[in-house]
């Protein structure tokens, strides 16, 4: 009686028809060790639970659930929790293999792409944020063909970030410029806007600097950055032998 009880809990909770409730307790553990089921036995058929809940009665059978889940989430019964177990896998971000000169590289694409785009709001006088790809990239094709070890690596990101940082700062001075033009003439929303993607792509710019001065202090970088478009992406360490680290963003639902 009580492995009835139990499916009818589940039937309850659920939603699911007899049929149904035989084929998920069937070929589910937790609903198994729930219903008091053991693996090597078989779950009622679905014309004997069917039979057993007609003789009880809808009522009877509300009944009961009902005092049994109250008996589980209240009084001397509570089922209090040890551990949960959480299933996670990494969901695959769209990026290439990222490494600190790289991310210097489409930092200052991005600053010089977005300034271009919004300097027309900002006025003839505006400042000016100068496309520094070609220097940063020129470093990352000697990184490329390099023979002079970790040293040459860590010198030519250092330079890397210095030649970004420039393009920071020439970046919030022209956002500046036109929060400043938005409290006068037309298109405030569009000046507006367009100061808060410069801040955007600066801070995550910024972000790429300030591990790149940690990678060459030799300090340890908690939380990397792995891309200026995609910010959410993260090295993931999952200990396969082909791929020990992905880059993405970690999918969990508990078990």
């Amino acid at each position: 009686m009580d492995r009835v009880v139990r499916l009818m809990l589940v039937k309850q909770r659920s939603g699911w028809g007899y049929e149904t409730l035989v084929r998920e307790v069937s070929d589910s553990l937790h609903l198994r060790r729930f219903c008091l089921i053991a693996l090597a036995e078989r779950v009622p058929d679905e014309s004997t639970i069917r039979k057993l809940a007609r003789r009880l009665g809808p009522e009877v059978i509300e009944e009961i659930c009902r005092a049994l889940i109250a008996s589980a989430t209240t009084g001397r019964g509570r089922f209090v929790a040890r551990a949960a177990r959480i299933d996670s896998t990494v969901v695959e971000a769209d990026v290439r293999y990222p490494t600190d000169l790289g991310l210097c590289a489409d930092a200052a694409g991005a600053l010089a792409r977005e300034a271009a785009r919004v300097s027309h709001l900002a006025g003839e006088d505006a400042p000016r944020v100068a496309n520094r790809s070609r220097s940063v990239n020129m470093r990352l094709r000697t990184l490329a063909r390099r023979t002079g070890g970790s040293q040459v690596a860590l010198r030519l990101t250092g330079e890397a970030g210095a030649i970004v940082a420039r393009s920071i700062r020439e970046s919030r001075a022209l956002a500046s410029a036109l929060q400043a033009r938005a409290h006068r003439g037309r298109g405030a929303r569009a000046k507006l806007a367009a100061a808060a993607r410069l801040e955007q792509i600066a801070g995550r710019a910024t972000t790429v600097c300030h591990q790149i001065r940690q990678c060459v202090a030799g300090m340890r970088i908690s939380d990397r950055r792995v891309s200026i478009a995609d910010p959410d992406a993260r090295p993931i360490r999952k200990g396969k032998v082909r791929q020990p680290t992905e880059f993405g963003y970690v999918f969990s639902s508990p078990k």
